[in-house]
């Protein structure tokens, strides 16, 4: 197994080949969640964090997924539900391969547990708050129905509606048609206001907390270069609204207590090596 730092360095190497590919393609890609934090904050990785996060519009994130399998170096693995069956979510990853991280939560799975860089995709909301949040709720049922639905997934929570559906789900038959069916039902539901225009509210909302991640379409109107350890990134013009809305004093780091690993307590940045080793 390995030091932090190493696993940083993979996600690192792994953004790099993404980098390759949009700037290629014209693909606009962005810092998201904590990753955005860390260029802004430490102008590279939070010192504890043990992943990488970017976003991109919905157009733009299927362009990347259309083109990624064939320009992605043989070193790197585009995973999707399509690229990789049994994997749950709803955006992608990019792993590199010969690699492995301990994700707890999908440790049943039998799918690619490599090193990774999260890719999310970014759609539009309706115009009015009051609608966003009847909006989001609805994505939230759909999204809990889907993944208690996915037995091997390890999803602990104290959430209520979680549990309800959890209990719900033993008298849902048959499980795997039910799944799929929430599957797409969410799919459909995410880009529902992809075609209209002028929006005033876009959102990342391929997670649970979803009110967290709805953001003003003005914070994106332009973009911003930031360096993230040795290279230039991007993240949006108004990242300060964006991470205040999320983090709050986002310039204060957590107490030490506070400062944990998010994904799992190991990791191989090599797992031939690894093998060979014991």
């Amino acid at each position: 197994m390995n030091d932090l730092r190493s696993l940083q360095m993979v996600c690192l190497d792994i953004l790099k080949e993404i980098d390759r590919i949009c700037k290629k393609h014209n693909i606009l890609y962005w810092m998201e969640g904590g990753s955005m934090l860390g260029a802004v904050r430490h102008h590279g990785f939070i010192p504890w964090d043990d992943d990488l996060d970017i976003a991109m519009f919905r157009n733009d994130y299927n362009r990347f997924l259309e083109i990624a399998p064939k320009e992605l170096n043989e070193n790197y693995f585009l995973q999707t539900h399509q690229t990789d069956p049994e994997y749950p979510l709803f955006f992608a990853k990019v792993r590199k391969n010969n690699t492995f991280i301990d994700e707890r939560s999908y440790e049943e799975l039998n799918i690619h547990k490599g090193i990774f860089v999260d890719i999310f995709p970014v759609d539009k909301m309706p115009l009015q708050m009051p609608k966003i949040k009847r909006f989001c709720f609805s994505l939230r049922t759909l999204y809990l129905f889907y993944i208690t639905l996915e037995r091997r997934v390890n999803t602990k929570t104290t959430d209520r509606f979680f549990i309800l559906f959890k209990m719900i789900r033993f008298f849902l038959f048959p499980v795997s048609l039910c799944k799929e069916y929430f599957r797409r039902k969410f799919e459909k539901k995410l880009q529902k206001y992809n075609k209209m225009k002028n929006e005033i509210y876009v959102g990342s909302l391929t997670v649970v907390q979803f009110m967290k991640w709805v953001y003003k379409k003005e914070w994106f109107k332009n973009f911003k270069s930031f360096r993230f350890e040795d290279m230039d990134v991007l993240i949006p013009s108004g990242y300060h609204e964006l991470l205040t809305n999320v983090y709050g004093d986002y310039m204060t780091p957590p107490p030490k207590e506070k400062q944990i690993l998010g994904h799992g307590l190991s990791f191989s940045t090599d797992i031939r090596r690894d093998r060979n080793e014991q």
